[in-house]
C-alpha cells in the first residue's frame, strides 16, 4: 500500500505540472479526480503515510492567526523603470561600457506581487513576501494552495531559493468579481489588487478557491548547482516543476525594442496582465559584478507600457450626483476593450472639460485607463466628425430630485438635503473603507435597504439589527449573509471619532481634516458646538482655511444633524476621540509633513498612521512643502514630481531606521 501511495503522489505531482505549468494536460479532468480521491482514501485509511507534501494537503483546514515577519537571507531588490526608448538605451549603454557584445533576455512584466520561496532537500520548507527587501511575511500556508508552485522538486538539491511573482488570470478574476457582485459586495478593481488581498487572507481555504498562479523567473540560491546564464537558469527551473514566463534572448538595442513592441501588441491576447517588459543581463556572473546601487540591481531594467487608448463611439452623457451634491458628467460609449476588459463609460470630471475637449455626443473619442484602473476620455478625433454630432446642454437641474443647482468653481452641486440620490452616495460613503469601514456593506446593498426603506440615513444602519426579518425578504439576503452583516455593523461601533467625523461626509473635510478636528475636539458634541459658539477656533487650526470653516459651521448648524448625532449616539456608536497609541515612545516628528506612496511591508495605512502618532503630518499629494516621500514598491508619478523637486525619497527600510533614530 505505501508503494501505490507515493506512485499515486508522483502521478499527480507528474499532472499538475503538466496541467498547470505547461498546459498540456494528458488526462481528463475524470481521470484526475479519481486518482485524487484515491489518494485522499488511502490516507484517511493510512494516516501514518501521510507527508507534508502530499497534494491533499495544499490546503489545510487551519486558519492562520497571522503571517510571521521573516528576514529575507537575500535581499529582494526592486526593479527601475523605463518609460521610453532612452531610458533603455541610457541602460544599455552602462552595461556595455563594462562588458561589450552583452547578451539580454526580455521577459513580460508580469502584474503581480513578489514572492521568495525556499526549498530544503528538495521540498517547499518556506515562502515569503518581498515586504520592504529584507524583511517580508511568511505566507507558505497560502503559497502551498497554488498548484503551479511545484511541493516537491523534480531533481531535489540541499537547497533552492527562487523569486517569482503571484497574480491570478483574467478568467478568475472576472469569476470572482461577478460573485461579488452578486453578493451586492465591492469588487476588486485589477487582479493585481485581487492576488494581493488573496494571498494575505489567513484563511487557506479560501485561497484555494481564487485559484492564484505563479510564474517563477530568477533563481536566487541553488546548492551544488552551476549556472552561467539567465536563460538556461529558466530551462533549469522547467526542469525542476516550475512555471516559468515566454523569454527571448537579444543582443542589439534593435532586437529589443522588436520585441518589446511585439509583447506589447500581444498583451492583450495573454491569459494574465502584464504591465511592462522586463530587460536582464543574461550571464550571470557579469549580473554579480554589476551588483546593486540602492534597492536597484544594475544588470536589469522595467519597461512601462504606456496607457493604452482605443477609439469608441459616444452615445451619450449622463449625470451621476455624489453624497456633496456634486453633480458629475458621465460618458456612455460603445463597448470597447482596455486591458483586457470591456469598459462602456468614464467620468468627464465636470462641465468645463467637456467645453475645453469639444466633446459631442456622436464623437468618435479616445479613451484610456488612468493608472491602468480609471477609464477617462482622452480627446476627440476631429477628423471623424460628419457635422451630426450633437453638443451637451446642462439644463441646471439635479437629474434625480430636479432642484436647481448651485455653481462653485467648476462643479455644480445640488442643494436639497432630501435628495435621494445625494442620501445613498452618502451612505455608500459612511460605510466605506476609510469610513466606518463596515465589510461587506457595498454600493448595492446600501441601494436594496434604500429601496426597502430600511436605511434612509446613516443612523439606521445601527438600527437594522431590529429590522433582520425584513432584511430576510429581500432579494438574495440569506441568514448567513445578513448576521455576517449586521456583526460587523455592531464592531463598527467601537471606531474613532475621525472615522465617524469623515464618514459624515461633510463637504471639503477629508480624511486628514477629520483626524485634526478628532484631535482637537475629542468629541463630536464638543465639535457641534464649537462649530455653533466658536467657529474661529476651527479656522486656526493647521491647514484650515475659511471655507473649511464655514462648510463644517454649516453641517452642524441642520437641525437634521443634530437628531442624527443623537441617533447615533442612542445606538452606542462611539462619538469620542481614543487617540493613537505610539509604539516608538519618545519619537518627535512634529513639523515635518511626509507623502507615502506605492507598496509597503507594513501597509501603507499603518505607515501613515504611525507618522500621524508620532506627530507628522501625511499628505497626499507631493509638493515644496513636502520634507520626506516614503516610497515603496511600485511608486510612480509621485516618486517623478519628488525627484523633480528635490524633496527627499525614503525607502521602507530608511524610514524605520528616520524613526530610530
Amino acid at each position: 500500500m505505501k508503494k501505490r501511495y507515493n506512485e499515486l503522489i508522483e502521478l499527480i505531482e507528474h499532472h499538475d505540472v503538466m496541467y498547470y505549468t505547461l498546459d498540456k494536460p494528458e488526462i481528463s479532468d475524470v481521470e484526475y479526480d479519481k486518482l485524487f480521491k484515491e489518494l485522499v482514501e488511502v490516507e484517511e485509511n493510512n494516516p501514518s503515510f501521510i507527508i507534508d507534501n502530499s497534494p491533499t494537503q495544499r490546503v489545510t483546514g487551519e486558519v492562520l492567526k497571522g503571517f510571521d515577519k521573516v528576514n529575507h537571507e537575500l535581499f529582494m531588490g526592486s526593479l527601475k523603470n523605463a518609460f521610453n526608448e532612452n531610458d533603455i538605451r541610457s541602460f544599455t549603454d552602462k552595461v556595455e561600457k563594462e562588458y561589450t557584445d552583452t547578451e539580454y533576455v526580455i521577459e513580460p512584466k508580469i502584474d503581480g506581487l513578489s514572492i521568495s520561496i525556499e526549498y530544503v532537500n528538495g521540498l517547499l520548507y518556506r515562502a515569503i513576501t518581498r515586504g520592504n527587501g529584507k524583511v517580508g511575511e511568511d505566507v507558505t500556508k497560502n503559497v502551498m494552495t497554488i498548484k503551479s508552485i511545484p511541493l516537491r522538486l523534480k531533481k531535489p538539491v540541499s537547497r533552492l531559493i527562487v523569486r517569482g511573482e503571484i497574480f491570478i488570470s483574467k478568467a478568475n478574476f472576472n469569476r470572482i468579481n461577478k460573485e461579488l457582485e452578486d453578493k451586492g459586495e465591492e469588487p476588486y478593481s485589477n487582479p493585481r489588487n485581487l492576488a494581493a488581498g488573496t494571498l494575505r487572507q489567513l484563511n487557506p481555504k479560501m485561497v484555494a478557491e481564487r485559484r492564484l498562479d505563479a510564474f517563477i523567473f530568477n533563481v536566487e540560491l541553488a546548492e551544488g548547482v552551476e549556472l552561467y546564464a539567465h536563460d538556461s537558469s529558466l530551462k533549469y527551473l522547467q526542469d525542476q516543476g516550475f512555471k516559468v514566463s515566454q523569454y527571448v534572448v537579444n543582443n542589439n538595442m534593435k532586437t529589443i525594442l522588436e520585441n518589446i513592441s511585439r509583447m506589447q501588441s500581444g498583451r492583450l491576447s495573454m491569459s494574465y496582465e502584464i504591465d511592462g517588459a522586463v530587460i536582464k543581463v543574461n550571464d550571470i556572473v557579469h549580473r554579480k559584478q554589476l551588483g546593486i546601487v540602492g534597492k536597484y540591481p544594475k544588470w536589469a531594467i522595467a519597461y512601462k507600457f504606456p496607457a493604452e487608448e482605443k477609439k469608441a463611439k459616444m452615445i451619450d452623457i449622463v449625470l451621476q450626483v455624489g453624497r456633496t451634491g456634486a453633480i458629475t458628467p458621465k460618458a456612455i460609449f460603445t463597448p470597447t476593450d482596455i486591458g483586457g476588459s470591456v469598459i462602456t463609460q468614464a467620468t468627464l470630471h465636470n462641465f468645463d472639460n467637456i467645453q475645453d475637449k469639444d466633446i459631442k455626443i456622436g464623437d468618435t473619442i479616445y479613451v484610456r485607463k488612468a493608472g491602468e484602473v480609471i477609464p477617462e476620455v482622452v480627446r476627440v478625433d476631429f477628423d471623424n466628425r460628419t457635422g451630426e454630432e450633437e453638443a451637451y446642454v446642462f439644463n441646471g437641474e439635479c437629474p434625480f430630485c430636479k432642484t436647481k443647482v448651485n455653481k462653485e468653481n467648476t462643479i455644480y452641486y445640488c442643494v436639497n438635503p432630501i435628495c435621494d440620490a445625494k442620501n445613498i452616495r452618502n451612505i455608500i460613503h459612511f460605510v466605506s473603507r476609510d469610513a466606518m469601514n463596515i465589510d461587506g456593506f457595498g454600493e448595492k446593498i446600501v441601494e436594496s435597504l434604500f429601496n426597502a426603506g430600511l436605511v434612509i440615513n446613516v443612523a439606521d444602519i445601527y438600527s437594522l439589527k431590529n429590522n433582520r426579518d425584513k432584511m430576510l425578504e429581500i432579494d438574495r439576503f440569506g441568514q448567513k449573509k445578513v448576521d455576517k452583516l449586521l456583526e460587523n455593523i455592531e464592531k463598527s461601533k467601537s471606531n474613532n471619532l475621525d472615522q465617524l467625523i469623515y464618514g459624515l461626509g461633510i463637504r471639503n473635510i477629508g480624511r486628514t481634516a477629520s483626524e485634526v478636528l478628532a484631535k482637537e475636539f475629542k468629541s463630536l458634541d464638543n465639535l457641534a458646538s464649537n462649530c455653533l459658539t466658536n467657529a474661529d477656533q476651527i479656522s486656526d487650526l493647521p491647514d484650515f482655511g475659511i471655507t473649511m470653516k464655514l462648510s463644517a459651521v454649516e453641517y452642524f448648524s441642520n437641525y437634521k444633524v443634530t437628531s442624527l448625532i443623537q441617533n447615533l449616539v442612542n445606538n452606542g456608536v462611539n462619538t469620542c476621540y481614543q487617540g493613537v497609541e505610539s509604539k516608538e515612545s519618545g519619537v518627535n516628528l512634529e513639523g515635518l509633513v511626509f507623502v507615502v506612496t506605492g507598496t509597503l511591508s507594513r501597509g501603507r495605512k499603518e505607515v501613515t498612521n504611525l507618522i500621524k502618532s508620532l506627530g507628522g503630518k501625511v499628505s497626499g499629494s507631493v509638493s515644496k512643502n513636502t520634507d520626506y516621500l516614503v516610497a515603496g514598491e511600485s511608486a510612480g508619478s509621485k516618486l517623478i514630481k519628488a525627484n523633480t523637486l528635490g524633496v527627499k525619497v525614503l525607502s521602507e527600510d530608511e524610514f524605520n531606521k528616520l524613526i530610530e533614530e
